[in-house]
């Protein structure tokens, strides 16, 4: 119980560019920001719909073929904090390679556990 008291997790979870992902380096001036989890003690679920239009405005659209990137990169001690942070620190970050268009023909990758690819490797 002491440990959750005295290392109490407080992030901002952004959306970032893939150099900013790989260089953990927020340079974008207003990066969308995804969730904040600013409070540590209570129970907090964030739901991501994979889908190519959202009804909401604003909302989060993935489209086939395009990897979106995102990173934390607050710190225990700053929580808007965007270079490092728990991105360098505990490799908080996550890419999503959204794969194929629905029309592309795909092919099964053998042993994958019916993991679909396309048949002409756009996607990757």
């Amino acid at each position: 119980y002491r440990y959750i008291i005295y290392n109490s997790t407080r992030v901002f979870v952004r959306q970032v560019s893939k150099e900013e992902y790989d260089t953990c380096r927020i340079t974008t001036l207003h990066p969308r920001v995804i969730t904040v989890c600013n409070k540590p003690y209570d129970l907090m679920y964030v739901t991501i719909t994979f889908r190519p239009f959202s009804p909401q405005p604003n909302g989060l659209e993935f489209r086939p073929g395009v990897d979106y990137y995102f990173i934390s990169t607050s710190s225990s001690d700053d929580l808007e904090r965007r270079i490092g942070g728990r991105c360098s620190s505990h490799h908080m970050k996550v890419v999503f390679k959204v794969c194929c268009d629905p029309n592309t023909q795909t092919k099964p990758l053998g042993d994958q556990g019916g993991v679909q690819l396309p048949s002409n490797g756009e996607c990757f």
